[in-house]
């Protein structure tokens, strides 16, 4: 670690300034959704690393509640998985939250806390119910426009009246055609029947 930047790591232990932020884009995150968390690598001499959250819900003009907890500890790394957002932090639609990377080790209330990574205030969206989402969570802690249906849509009801009135009729019609049909044959083989008879008497009589 270089001199200029030990001196800058002193400067803001002493101070209490934030010495990063987290990579994340925090727009448009989801209620119950999951959200990788990502910041600069610090020098190990702070580790471990503890992730801090903070809401603040206001309750009236002047009048705001606020919540703090731990949703995790003993971090070695520079990035950390939040699952079931906020959890552990109950959830307010109308509240904003807040994000810290801390060393672990650092005395509460003694020094002055050195924050390694903070986040802009936020808010969660509730999630939309729907069927097609259902037990799908956004790894990224935005929310996905449900697929659109390829299934065409079909009925499993009775078939309507109008199909019902055309079927009706069309199968009284089909068979007076075929009745019409088989007495016209009928008739034709009758009078071709009779010309020959009459042809075979005038042979006779000859």
């Amino acid at each position: 670690m270089g001199t200029n930047t030990l001196y800058l790591l002193i400067l803001c232990r002493f101070l209490g300034l934030t010495m990063a932020s987290f990579h994340n884009s925090f727009s448009d995150v989801a209620l119950h959704s999951d959200i990788l968390l990502e910041w600069d690598r610090v020098n190990s001499t702070y580790y471990p690393l503890v992730i801090r959250a903070r809401v603040l819900n206001k309750t009236s003009e002047y009048n705001a509640n606020t919540i703090e907890a731990e949703i995790s500890s003993g971090l070695t790394d520079d990035s950390f998985l939040w699952r079931d957002l906020p959890f552990p932090l109950p959830f307010f639609s109308s509240a904003t939250y807040e994000l810290q990377v801390l060393g672990q080790q650092q005395v509460v209330g003694v020094e002055p806390e050195l924050v390694i990574a903070s986040s802009p205030s936020f808010t969660i969206i509730p999630q939309v119910e729907d069927g097609s989402n259902a037990g799908q969570t956004p790894i990224n802690g935005t929310i996905d426009d449900p697929p659109e249906s390829t299934n065409s849509p079909h009925s499993d009801g009775p078939p309507n009246s109008s199909t019902a009135i055309a079927a009706g009729l069309v199968v009284p019609f089909v068979v007076g055609l075929s009745v019409f049909v088989f007495l016209c044959m009928r008739r034709r083989q009758k009078r071709i029947d009779e010309e020959r008879r009459k042809e075979r008497e005038g042979l006779v009589i000859d």
